[in-house]
């Protein structure tokens, strides 16, 4: 009888062993599956990493940017104090202006001091236009000076700075340097941003 309970007992022993193989089996993921596992999380890896590769130029970019515009506003701020110190003086002296520093400023600048240079319809140390010498021509006429200037005139320091002076005193009376240097480069209707690099190149050289 116990090897009769013994043998039906058996077949349940093994059906209990080849379920536990079935969930062992079940539990163990395949080669195929492996491979994807690996696949998709090598393809997330290249992803991130794409991410982030693109990310860093932009925020070099921006930062670079950032750094160009810090510049750009420091350099800006200083040539303003600049013309704004000279300017001060200007009007607290009650002697004439001196505009020296401002043209020696100007002259290399514009020529690197070369008397001779001439670039188009521009000539001397200054580059001074034909235009600028018929302007300084009719000033003195209206004031009733019979002194003239030439063509030749603009390659001459001393006749340059002569014009440059009355060019000023008729156009700028208030001796406001900013408005010099400016008008210099764009005209009596300059724009101060077109004339903003100008104006910093020649503020960095003023002696004060």
């Amino acid at each position: 009888m116990a090897n009769a309970i013994s043998e039906i007992a058996e077949p349940e022993t093994e059906t209990e062993e080849t379920l536990e193989g079935q969930e062992t089996e079940n539990a163990t993921p395949t080669v195929e599956e492996t491979a994807n596992a690996k696949s998709m999380a090598h393809a997330t890896e290249n992803v991130v990493k794409a991410s982030l590769a693109q990310a860093k130029p932009k925020t070099e970019e921006l930062k670079a940017e950032n750094e160009a515009k810090e510049t750009e506003n420091v350099s800006k701020a200083a040539a303003e104090v600049i013309a704004a110190k000279l300017s001060k003086k200007a009007k607290n002296k009650k002697a004439k202006f001196d505009w020296g520093p401002v043209m020696d400023a100007i002259i290399q600048v514009e020529s690197s001091g070369n008397p001779r240079a001439v670039c188009g319809i521009y000539a001397g140390a200054m580059q001074i236009a034909p235009v600028l010498v018929d302007d300084c021509n009719q000033i003195l006429e209206r004031r009733k000076s019979k002194k003239r200037y030439t063509l030749d005139d603009r390659f001459s320091v001393k006749k340059s700075k002569e014009m440059f002076v009355l060019f000023q005193s008729h156009y700028n009376p208030e001796n406001d340097v900013e408005v010099a240097i400016r008008s210099w480069n764009g005209g009596v209707n300059y724009r101060v941003r077109a004339t903003q690099r100008y104006f910093e190149k020649v503020t960095k050289l003023i002696k004060d």
